[in-house]
């Protein structure tokens, strides 16, 4: 009876026994993958306009193994000289391809928008993440990092003018310096730089480089700030380096005097209490300053007031009017630049000294 007993159990439980094994066969176990190899056409680069349309870079890669024949899908990787990839400066998503090209054009878009400073060589750290396509219980693996140097060019746009004539440089508006609308809500809304060598300055603007087209002065004794054409001349008594503004829509016209400086948390005393002065260079119109700086933020601004600021709000090199802070990325001694002679395309350059 023992015997038939033990027999009838052990027929009873193998239909279990099979099932267990069957569910044991199906299971998938993936093994970890291998840190596939990331290279680069080349590691140094100084972008040109030039070129924009040509291909620059070429990123390649080999296939991760995961020990199982699992589809990958493939993230290139950017971060900025210092960083750990925590929060990549710009990830593009590649898919399955294991090869990405960049035209000149394109890679310097990336760049720009990715909060490197056009004009400066920079250190670019890239890396590949690959993933198994629709898996998510398998860690994404990572190639060896590649870093770069490449030089990102300013894209500059040419906005609607007006010259600026007077008594500062011969009454010549084809030698004239000029003013911009850039305004995207007003398209007759005109402003910019212009440095004024002498004291009781008088000038007007004309919408050409000749007096054969629109002219435009003040409708009194050169200060009311009120357009007419052609007017009388705009006057301001003492020299300097003023920010224009001439509205043709809404008849006004303003001048303001600047001096420039900056402040931050990157400049001392590192608290965005003082502003540092900045110089002028009267042959160029660049102002510039010197000094031991900080990792951290910063913006430019005039006569140590919050009323007229540039950070730059979109990382493409050109200042926006009160915009977010710019960041210098480590401590050290650097030359900071400010060029305002270009209205719409104002920009900054940073060098590490």
């Amino acid at each position: 009876m023992k015997t038939w007993f033990n027999k009838l159990f052990f027929i009873s439980l193998a239909p279990l026994i099979m099932w267990s094994c069957k569910k044991e066969e199906n299971k998938v176990y993936l093994e970890n993958g291998k840190t596939q190899s990331l290279s680069v056409s080349s590691t140094t680069l100084v972008l040109d306009p030039a070129k924009a349309s040509a291909e620059s870079i070429i990123f390649a890669w080999d296939a991760v193994q995961y020990g199982y024949p699992a589809g990958s899908s493939y993230t290139l990787q950017f971060d900025k000289a210092g960083g750990t990839f925590a929060s990549p400066v710009k990830s593009e998503n590649i898919g399955t391809e294991r090869k990405k090209s960049y035209t000149t054009g394109d890679l310097n878009k990336l760049l720009l928008l990715s909060g490197f400073p056009a004009g400066s060589a920079s250190q670019v750290l890239v890396r590949v993440k690959s993933e198994i396509t629709g898996v998510s219980t398998v860690a994404p693996q990572y190639s060896n990092v590649v870093t770069l140097t490449i030089t990102p060019y300013l894209v500059k746009v040419e906005y609607p003018s007006l010259y600026v004539p007077g008594n500062y440089q011969g009454w010549a508006p084809d030698k004239a310096k000029k003013i911009a609308a850039f305004n995207a809500s007003n398209d007759k809304f005109y402003e910019g730089y212009v440095y004024f060598s002498i004291d009781n300055n008088e000038f007007k603007f004309t919408d050409a480089p000749n007096w054969n087209n629109g002219i435009f002065g003040d409708n009194g004794d050169g200060t009311t700030g009120i357009i007419q054409s052609p007017g009388n001349n705009i006057k301001v008594a003492t020299s300097g380096y003023y920010w224009l503004k001439c509205d043709l829509k809404n008849k006004t016209w303003t001048a303001t005097r600047t001096e420039w400086g900056i402040i931050g948390s990157s400049i001392p005393p590192y608290d965005w209490s003082t502003d540092v002065n900045m110089t002028l260079d009267q042959n160029t119109g660049i102002w510039s300053v010197t000094g031991d700086f900080k990792a951290g933020d910063y913006k430019f601004r005039a006569n140590d007031k919050w009323d007229i600021n540039y950070g730059d709000k979109d990382s493409d090199g050109i200042l926006d009017f009160n915009a977010a802070n710019l960041k210098l990325a480590a401590d050290g001694k650097y030359k900071i630049e400010l060029d305002l002679t270009d209205a719409g395309n104002y920009t900054f350059k940073v060098t590490k000294l």
